[in-house]
């Protein structure tokens, strides 16, 4: 009848009163531990390997089906994006190719002028 009780409380604690509907993994682990014993003693040590597989056990297969679902969408995704990087990188390192090539044709060196730009009128033409 003990057991029993500390199950009532446990479920109380965990789902009647609780402000969240999701626990984080230590405190699932804590809360497990609390209702896995009573269990075994309830339903005997035949219960326990039934009990332990419960704790990593999907509990719905469809949900489970659509996060596998969606896991493989993000992996699509993140290939999809990581060959677009790719070639983002390639069309960056043209244009680099590009822009040196321009960088190189501008650096012509300067012709020294021969004569003074104050004997040059303003047609052009030296005075």
């Amino acid at each position: 009848m003990a057991d029993i009780a500390r199950i009532r409380i446990h479920r109380n604690e965990v789902f009647a009163h609780a402000n969240r509907a999701s626990v984080d993994v230590a405190r699932f682990n804590t809360y497990w531990v609390d209702i896995e014993k009573p269990l075994v003693r309830l339903g005997g040590p035949s219960y326990q390997a039934i009990i332990y597989n419960l704790k990593t056990e999907c509990m719905d297969p469809e949900r489970e089906q659509h996060y596998q679902e969606e896991l493989k969408k993000w992996k699509e995704n993140e290939e999809s994006v990581m060959e677009k990087l790719g070639e983002i990188e390639e069309k960056l390192d043209s244009n680099k190719k590009i822009l040196q090539n321009l960088e190189e044709k501008l650096d012509i060196p300067m012709q020294p002028v021969a004569h003074s730009v104050e004997d040059t009128n303003v047609e052009g033409k030296r005075k």
